[in-house]
């Protein structure tokens, strides 16, 4: 037994070596979860603002761009519907510098004249990047305002913009 102590137990000036880097860890540990809670992002606690606009394309196709104050990476549905038939298009996009840029939306023929309705809309929680669902809350319930609803599916909160658009073409 005295030869197995021997061997596996260090001498002084090893030991302190083995106990500096265990308190360098154990120091470098602790620094690293406070910043990790410092790096916490922050709820999102102004109501959800949105402003769209468009512009037609020579091929009468509409480009849509919008702004809003949800947070980076964003995951959007942007949808253009004629109203006479139900036909629509459909982009998905993301945050980009607190906007967006979407199109052209439109047959590849034109659009005709009519009605048509321009929708943006915020999927639940559970589908956004990890960082927006940290500001956004589990199931969007940090979202304010009178663009935010309930899911159709209990889900949580998402955010629907809906405005109409007139082509006379």
């Amino acid at each position: 037994m005295a030869g197995c102590d021997q061997g596996s137990a260090p001498s002084a000036g090893e030991q302190r070596e083995e106990t500096a880097p265990t308190q360098g860890e154990t120091a470098s540990s602790v620094q690293g979860n406070v910043t990790t809670e410092t790096e916490k992002p922050e709820p999102l606690t102004e109501p959800v603002s949105m402003t769209v606009t468009t512009q037609l394309t020579e091929s009468r196709r509409l480009e849509v761009m919008g702004q809003t104050n949800l947070p980076e990476e964003t995951r959007l549905e942007v949808l253009l519907e004629r109203r006479a038939s139900g036909v629509n298009w459909q982009i998905r996009t993301q945050v980009r510098d607190g906007g967006f840029v979407v199109g052209p939306l439109g047959p590849g023929s034109g659009l005709v004249g009519g009605r048509y309705v321009i929708r943006v809309r915020m999927p639940v929680a559970d589908v956004q990047p990890m960082a927006v669902k940290a500001r956004i809350g589990e199931r969007g319930e940090h979202l304010t305002g009178p663009l935010v609803t309930r899911s159709p599916h209990g889900l949580g909160n998402i955010v629907e913009y809906s405005s109409d658009y007139l082509f006379d073409g």
